[in-house]
């Protein structure tokens, strides 16, 4: 996410691929996450899906389109999923915006199945 003075400017997310979204990271805690979106102004779009049988929670930013999905008994940040209904102008990569790449030119040449993990 974007920050102008501590607080967001506009909302850019940076995809990291194999650790994260902007300051969203892999494997942090559901409560971590709420306090980043809360810190940023992101709260009030907020939607959780969960079930009592259901092993996982999900976090929706419901305005980008992002899922964030979390392990119900650890409540830790198993996957992000970012839906893709137009090109977005929120969402970077290595500081370029990726509004003028298409899906198969996102995924097959800058990070895909194979992006290399550091």
């Amino acid at each position: 996410m974007s920050f102008s003075n501590g607080k967001i400017s506009t909302a850019q997310f940076d995809l990291q691929p194999s650790e994260g979204l902007s300051n969203i990271k892999l494997a942090e805690s559901l409560y971590q996450t709420l306090l980043k979106l809360k810190s940023n102004k992101l709260d009030n779009d907020i939607h959780f899906i969960y079930s009592h049988d259901s092993p996982i929670i999900i976090l929706q930013l419901l305005k980008y389109n992002i899922n964030f999905t979390y392990d119900t008994c650890l409540q830790k940040l198993l996957v992000i999923e970012i839906n893709l209904k137009d090109k977005p102008d929120y969402l970077t990569f290595k500081s370029e915006g990726i509004s003028g790449y298409d899906f198969k030119t996102l995924y097959n040449k800058i990070f895909g199945p194979t992006y290399p993990v550091a």
